[in-house]
């Protein structure tokens, strides 16, 4: 039996739009993070309440990995996902290789949101609503990856 081949560009699109998403979420996070260390009266959009607030995450000591900004982390890793998903977008053998490294690395992605949306739960206990749109970013990479290398 032919095995079926997906139609490629009807998810790289989308993953594709995520990835950016992911990047421009992330460099605000960034952006935000150095602004709360280095302009006193900032404050972002999403300092609603006690509990909804992106200044206190961007505050905590989890917010720091190896002397950056975990979102500056994320910028890093949303824009490698995204050049890699561009020549993703051919069909051929070789490209399923790369959608298993894709699918790899969303993995890594969402593992990682696990942890930091537990820290944020339970050790900050306040949210940040961008970095709930990273995990949602990171979640839907994953799903759609996953469908592409079945």
């Amino acid at each position: 039996m032919k095995q079926k081949t997906l139609p490629y560009r009807v998810y790289t699109v989308p993953i594709l739009i995520l990835a950016a998403i992911g990047i421009a979420a992330s460099a605000y996070l960034a952006l935000s993070h150095y602004r709360n260390y280095t302009d006193i009266g900032y404050s972002s959009f999403c300092a609603i309440s006690k509990s909804i607030n992106c200044d206190t995450v961007s505050q905590s000591p989890w917010s720091i990995l190896l002397g950056l900004p975990v979102a500056l982390w994320g910028v890093l890793g949303y824009t490698i996902f995204f050049l890699l998903a561009l020549p993703a977008q051919v069909n051929t053998q070789e490209r399923r290789n790369l959608w298993d490294l894709l699918f790899l690395i969303a993995l890594l992605f969402s593992l990682i949101d696990l942890f930091f949306g537990y820290i944020t739960a339970v050790k900050i206990e306040s949210y940040c609503i961008v970095c709930f749109l990273t995990y949602v970013v990171s979640f839907a990479l994953l799903f759609l990856t996953w469908i592409v290398q079945q």
